[in-house]
């Protein structure tokens, strides 16, 4: 449901339909993920193509798996089919900035919250739950800004450091050890303490359900900008303190989606890098600013009845409530 309304409040058509398998990849060779990638998606080729469902990657997923599937996809239709795939190489159709899309769109939508908020980047310090495609780049985007990255976390556990941690080195330690833990000058701390830590601004770029009722009345950060899809529950939100704000921050992944889906059908190919700083991120601002009344709703629905009814009433709208 997170995707569907992900995808409403930026007036984009996708459904939001999700699949997967449940499986360890980082347990599994490479012959071995390939073997399981092609098998999924030979058994869901009649449910997926370029005008029905179109898979884009997500948690554990990379442009190498989303080239396997377009690559089954278009032997079983005996044809190349680009299109059928998001998040591919470059090399094959893939888009320029793909990537970092979603931890660019969080980075603009924190750097915009802080403006309204007073808070310059200089004086912000920043905590990031997760460290995988989102949380990894927004870290390094927030840094890039200026804000003072003080805590990051991922499956091993988190790492803090009130006076500031070297992004650059973090994402170098990361890649050699396999886990933020043990990166000199920092103490090492549990992904739940991570959250409540003093903070201006706090990222949950990792799963759903982080802040909870259980929990969010010890999260001491000013400003929440959700990298993950759902972060926080609709009883946490309702809970928060009154100097708190909370804004969607991952809409921008499903803006880009769709920019290159026309492209791949007008058999056109852009260099996107511009355009994804600019148009792109504007506009989803400009969006998530203007619709917030509509996820603020959606996230407080308890039955799938009013969620269609309010995406419904989004998109009939959509044009007024941009202006």
């Amino acid at each position: 449901m997170w995707m569907t309304c992900k995808c409403a409040v930026v007036n984009i058509p996708f459904g939001g339909a999700k699949g997967g398998v449940l499986c360890d990849p980082y347990a599994m060779s490479a012959a071995e993920l390939e073997r399981l990638t092609r098998r999924y998606a030979s058994e869901i080729t009649l449910l997926i193509g370029p005008d029905s469902d179109i898979p884009a990657p997500d948690m554990n997923t990379n442009p190498q798996i989303m080239s396997w599937i377009m690559d089954t996809y278009s032997m079983h239709k005996g044809y190349s089919i680009p299109a059928c795939v998001t998040g591919k190489p470059l090399a094959i159709g893939g888009s320029e900035g793909r990537i970092e899309a979603t931890a660019r769109g969080v980075m603009i939508i924190a750097r915009e919250a802080m403006r309204e908020a007073g808070i310059k980047p200089e004086n912000c310090s920043v905590v990031v739950q997760g460290f995988g495609n989102v949380g990894a780049v927004s870290a390094r985007l927030m840094a890039e800004l200026g804000c003072r990255i003080i805590g990051v976390s991922d499956v091993s556990g988190a790492v803090y450091n009130p006076k500031g941690i070297d992004i650059q080195y973090a994402l170098r330690h990361a890649k050699e050890h396999g886990a933020l833990r043990g990166i000199p000058g920092t103490e090492a701390i549990s992904n739940e303490a991570l959250l409540e830590v003093p903070c201006d601004i706090l990222i949950p770029a990792a799963r759903e359900n982080q802040l909870t009722r259980s929990n969010t009345g010890r999260v001491q950060a000013r400003l929440i900008i959700e990298g993950a899809n759902g972060p926080t529950t609709p009883e946490a939100d309702s809970m928060r303190r009154t100097a708190m704000r909370s804004a969607p921050g991952n809409q921008s992944e499903v803006v880009v989606v769709r920019a290159k889906i026309d492209q791949a059908f007008q058999a056109v190919h852009r260099g996107l890098r511009g355009l994804a700083d600019h148009e792109r991120y504007d506009f989803v601002y400009t969006r998530i600013s203007n619709t917030e009344p509509y996820y603020k709703q959606l996230v407080s629905l308890v039955g799938p009845a009013e969620a269609v009814a309010i995406i419904v009433d989004a998109w009939m709208n959509a044009e007024k409530v941009a202006q």
